[in-house]
């Protein structure tokens, strides 16, 4: 953290594994910014163990861990001073923007989803776990992710993360397409992690066992963005 504090940067992030909350407690006298929780995307197989470090006991009921994602802020508007969202997804993860100094107003349901669009597909073999980049958003490149996906699962994968960059038109229609397939929030990320332009995040689980009781997190933030995800889990999830 010293050293972090003299690199000029807009902004720096961090992910929290949350098997514990260790870290997370240590992170947050720099006042981090909790944004997205990636809910079972590591496989528990790739994690140190909570017993062989002498710092608690793992999770029982989890076959795969879930990730806090969170920035500390730099600059007083790092992502600028207002962004468009569907009008759903301003009211339920709006409140995260806030420290942030960003505010949002809803975007309209008659915009039009472009017809193609362009997205790249990120393999991670190890975690059993893909990250799709929705570069262009459009209705087929939406249709070519879900197709993917679904060959995806059937290889034995078993998270999916769906990236958003804002600013374009349609993403209204775009989110019911995605959730409609069983994917639900995450919330918000720096798109490609670097630049001034934040990405709403969808995520999607295969069959696998992954307990929210046993997610861990430290602030109010991420315990109430914890809620909203298992609520939006239960009722967009199929398995």
């Amino acid at each position: 953290m010293e050293i972090a504090s003299d690199i000029a940067m807009q902004y720096c992030f961090f992910d929290f594994v949350t098997n514990h909350e260790y870290s997370q407690k240590f992170v947050s006298r720099y006042h981090p910014v909790d944004l997205a929780i990636f809910v079972g995307c590591q496989d528990a197989a790739t994690q140190a163990k909570l017993e062989s470090l002498g710092i608690g006991r793992d999770p029982k009921e989890s076959d795969r861990y879930s990730l806090l994602y969170s920035i500390i802020p730099r600059v007083h508007q790092p992502f600028g001073a207002e962004i468009e969202l569907p009008m759903n997804v301003g009211e339920l993860l709006g409140f995260l923007l806030k420290p942030l100094n960003l505010s949002w107003y809803p975007a309209s349901r008659f915009e039009l989803l472009a017809e193609e669009g362009r997205h790249e597909t990120h393999l991670q073999p190890a975690q059993g776990a893909v990250s799709f980049d929705l570069a262009e958003p459009g209705r087929g490149a939406a249709e070519r992710i879900l197709a993917e996906w679904r060959q995806l699962l059937r290889n034995g994968y078993q998270h999916a993360g769906v990236e958003i960059p804002l600013g374009h038109q349609g993403l209204t229609n775009l989110c019911d397409i995605f959730c409609d397939e069983g994917f639900f929030v995450s919330g918000f990320v720096p798109y490609r992690l670097r630049g001034d332009r934040l990405a709403l995040r969808l995520q999607a689980m295969g069959p696998t066992k992954v307990s929210f009781d046993e997610i861990r997190v430290y602030s109010d933030t991420a315990k109430q963005l914890l809620d909203i995800i298992r609520q939006s889990y239960e009722r967009n999830g199929f398995l």
